[in-house]
């Protein structure tokens, strides 16, 4: 079990703020206070985490701590069944005029702030925080029973991403970073990663792709839904691929619920539900709206909060690695504009079916569009007068990526290629391919 020290610390009624750096793995773009793992040194002193505590202040902020000074608010542990378990001991430190931290490697904005209005930020989903770190600021802001005790199986774990907003990351039978395909779902790698089901909680609850066939995860969403009181009005498909949609069955067992999906999505599934391609609603007072978004797969869908400035991608994009576009389902044209038409909707935060939330949206989307232009132009730079071969333009193309992802790779050289080919880039001759160019 991970252990760490997180310090707020204060001055007067303001409490000092970094926003991790959006590339970090870990709540990259998450808003919290300094901190950090418990080392091995740490161990060496008769009170780890207040060792720990000492140490980070300073690395962090620069600021020396007196022992005496650090006020124990309490330690925060979550389920045994998240996906990594941690152990966090919480503390603050009130800083005279004087001491003015400064933010290290890690962070890139920080401020001092009243806890009221960083939970207002919140709120707005102008800032994503963990559970853990908002429930610091209400107690900081003088709420009572503002530090919950989560009981394993009945709560999701940290994450709150915004009112009425709850993400449960639950395992499924994916393959890594949201790269899919038909035939590679079974494959070793595959073991052990896992999809992010969505509830979004109002007045009734909006399920978005129950992708579990554990019947672990099946008790714990089961447990929440129940906690809640409420009825499971829909659920949500943003397309079809197993890891979104082998839970849905034993959901609906629980609460029978109509399914909302692309008509495409209910065509591969065989299911009866509402076909949608364009739907607005209402959901504990946030807006959303649903739009098209083909190129993983032919139904695709995403949901776009304009209250909360905030896009559910499910697999157009994942906070680590890629996107496979797979010409079996997929097509790279369509991809790229779906991505335009997401980067069109001014998004600041996109909750991915893979991975962490991420604030930086829009430079976010952008780097995947770019992405595929540089993959691209890589392509045509392999391609000459001689016809090539897939595997030979695999090789030129993707020397960059591990061998071991090359049968995955190869799927999306295809998709570039047929999509090259579209535009009289390139063409086909006896199964080899050439830049149509070379004619000239």
């Amino acid at each position: 079990m991970l252990q760490t020290s997180i310090i707020a610390l204060s001055r007067g009624s303001l409490v000092f703020m970094a926003r991790r750096r959006p590339e970090m793995t870990f709540l990259g773009g998450h808003w919290g206070f300094v901190g950090g793992r418990v080392a091995d040194d740490d161990h060496s002193h008769s009170d780890p985490f207040l060792a720990c505590a000492l140490r980070e202040t300073f690395e962090e902020t620069g600021v020396v701590a007196d022992a005496e000074a650090l006020r124990l608010i309490g330690d925060w542990r979550n389920p045994d069944w998240a996906p990594f378990r941690y152990h966090s001991r919480f503390y603050e430190l009130q800083l005279g005029a004087e001491a003015e931290p400064e933010i290290n490697h890690e962070f890139d904005d920080s401020c001092w702030i009243r806890p009221a209005d960083a939970l207002t930020m919140w709120a707005r989903g102008e800032w994503l925080l963990s559970d853990p770190i908002r429930a610091v600021l209400e107690h900081l802001d003088g709420a009572e029973n503002a530090w919950p005790q989560f009981s394993a199986g009945t709560h999701f774990s940290d994450n709150q991403i915004f009112p009425g907003v709850w993400l449960l990351s639950v395992r499924s039978k994916t393959i890594p970073a949201g790269m899919h395909t038909p035939g590679l779902e079974h494959e070793p790698m595959a073991l052990g990663l896992r999809t992010n089901t969505i509830v979004l909680e109002g007045d009734s609850l909006f399920v978005i792709d129950p992708g579990s066939d554990s019947p672990d995860d099946h008790q714990r969403l089961n447990a929440f839904i129940r906690s809640t009181g409420k009825a499971v009005e829909a659920v949500i498909l943003t397309h079809h691929h197993p890891d979104h949609v082998q839970g849905l069955e034993a959901l609906r067992q629980e609460f029978p619920a109509e399914v909302w999906a692309h008509t495409h999505t209910l065509d591969e599934l065989g299911l009866q539900g509402r076909a949608l391609e364009n739907l607005e609603f209402t959901v504990g007072g946030n807006r959303w709206a649903i739009h098209p978004t083909p190129g993983h797969a032919q139904g695709h869908l995403i949901l776009h909060s304009p209250t909360l400035n905030t896009i559910i991608c499910g697999d157009m994009m994942a906070s680590v690695g890629t996107i496979l576009i797979s010409p079996q389902d997929g097509n790279m044209a369509d991809y790229l504009q779906s991505l335009e038409s997401m980067k069109g909707l001014s998004p600041k935060t996109i909750i991915p079916s893979h991975g962490w939330p991420f604030p930086d949206a829009q430079a976010r989307i952008q780097h995947y569009i770019d992405h595929r232009l540089r993959r691209e132009q890589k392509i045509v730079n392999a391609m000459n007068s001689t016809p090539q071969s897939l595997d030979e333009l695999l090789a030129v193309a993707y020397a960059d990526t591990p061998r071991s992802v090359w049968p995955l790779a190869r799927l999306s050289l295809e998709a570039h290629l047929d999509f090259l080919v579209e535009k009289r880039v390139a063409k086909v001759e006896n199964g080899f391919f050439v830049l149509a160019l070379a004619d000239a």
